[in-house]
């Protein structure tokens, strides 16, 4: 219809997304300054009005660009090296690239995590296997009684970047993980046939892993990825 080529689409702010613009509103106001201490997950959560799930996406998104920083004992702090007008524009422009498309997020992944698998095919002592094959495990029972599986799916993800003792590649591996389970409930790619298709992709991942063999880890994990990207297109496309 014609009325409908005039309209466009409605974008609707994530609550992670409304939560970091509070904080960025305190950071400018001066409320929150540079080395402050936020409040805990579970009380910024109650006083938002949200699960605890979409603060912890804020604080990670902030914290991986640099806006936040975790301290032990001392809990999350902001900043300081940073002036209050130098963190509200950063926040600003992180705000811009906050929400990427599942394509785009599924393209990022391939660049990073084909050559996080490779690492922890290299690296990977029996631990770190062990951690990883455990929460395979979970997703297989979860798969199997038809539960919900996007967590120990991600989770899988997590164990292999965590494998290659590379704190920054597992940092920037977790920093997917809200967008990728909300992207996941949103779409239906872990539903039915689809979950269990990633399962037996990552038990190729995870073969190789224990193997030690790093192309095999490297060309698993990009044929997953491609094959992620492949679920998101046929549900847009509503096949």
């Amino acid at each position: 219809m014609e009325v409908l080529k005039g309209l466009s689409r409605i974008d609707v702010t994530s609550p992670s997304e409304q939560i970091i613009q509070q904080l960025r509103a305190l950071i400018a106001q001066g409320v929150i300054k540079p080395g402050d201490r936020l409040p805990a997950e579970r009380a910024l959560a109650e006083q938002f009005g949200v699960g605890r799930s979409a603060v912890r996406e804020a604080l990670l998104k902030l914290e991986f660009f640099g806006i936040l920083r975790t301290r032990p004992q001392s809990g999350t702090v902001v900043e300081d090296n940073m002036t209050s007008s130098g963190i509200s524009g950063l926040i600003a422009n992180m705000l811009s690239i906050a929400d990427p498309a599942p394509a785009d997020m599924v393209e990022a992944r391939r660049i990073l995590e084909v050559q996080t698998a490779r690492l922890a095919a290299e690296r990977a002592g029996k631990a770190a296997i062990a951690a990883i094959r455990a929460v395979h495990e979970t997703h297989v029972a979860a798969v199997a009684e038809n539960r919900p599986s996007i967590e120990p799916d991600v989770l899988f993800h997590l164990e292999v970047a965590k494998a290659t003792g590379n704190e920054a590649l597992h940092s920037m591996v977790s920093v997917f993980a809200p967008r990728i389970i909300s992207s996941a409930k949103e779409s239906g790619t872990c539903d039915a046939g689809r979950a269990t298709q990633a399962l037996e992709e990552h038990a190729t991942i995870l073969r190789a892993i224990e193997r030690g063999d790093a192309d095999a880890a490297g060309h698993a994990m990009h044929r997953h990825l491609i094959m992620t990207g492949t679920r998101y297109s046929e549900l847009d496309a509503g096949t």
